[in-house]
């Protein structure tokens, strides 16, 4: 698993992964999921939309700390790109348009499981049932790929949209 994680990150190869197809009910492409790997830091643009998303979810994290373009890169690298137990996607639409993030973190080799992560519809105006799609393709991707078995996830309990995001997914 902790594998096949670096090579998403791009961390032992000179290639790039592909992203993951998201379809919608009609199984149309409606987004895509796109790993993150160093070359984010070659997109400033796309570290300013985390910036803006996170500052603008603040119930995304059950901790709080306040967010800075420093602590997004530091997290980044340290809490995405060298932790082996955790993938981040970031949502892009049908025309490459940053729409949005989600993980999972906390994989763990011996239950086949992982934590649902970070969850940000950052634009607003994406159409509506997105994430749902988005986040039904991450989780297919996470059983296809790590061999996943069990899901788990977090979240505020004032957090409405998201339990009930959760909820049409099957948490």
């Amino acid at each position: 698993m902790r594998e096949k994680v670096r090579i998403y990150k791009c961390r032992n190869q000179e290639r790039v992964i592909s992203s993951v197809l998201v379809t919608d009910k009609e199984e149309k492409v409606c987004a895509y999921l796109i790993p993150v790997t160093e070359l984010i830091f070659e997109y400033p643009s796309v570290i300013e939309k985390l910036i803006e998303w996170r500052r603008d979810n603040p119930s995304v994290s059950n901790n709080y700390f306040e967010v800075t373009r420093e602590g997004t890169e530091n997290w980044l690298k340290k809490g995405i790109l060298e932790d082996d137990k955790k993938i981040f996607f970031i949502i892009v639409d049908k025309a490459g348009v940053p729409i949005g993030q989600m993980g999972i973190s906390n994989l763990n080799e011996e239950e086949y499981s992982g934590f649902v992560y970070a969850v940000i519809k950052g634009d607003k105006t994406a159409p509506k049932g997105i994430m749902e799609y988005c986040l039904y393709a991450m989780l297919q991707w996470g059983q296809d790929e790590l061999q996943l078995r069990r899901f788990y996830l977090d979240v505020q309990e004032t957090n409405e949209r998201a339990i009930a995001l959760y909820k049409r997914v099957g948490f």
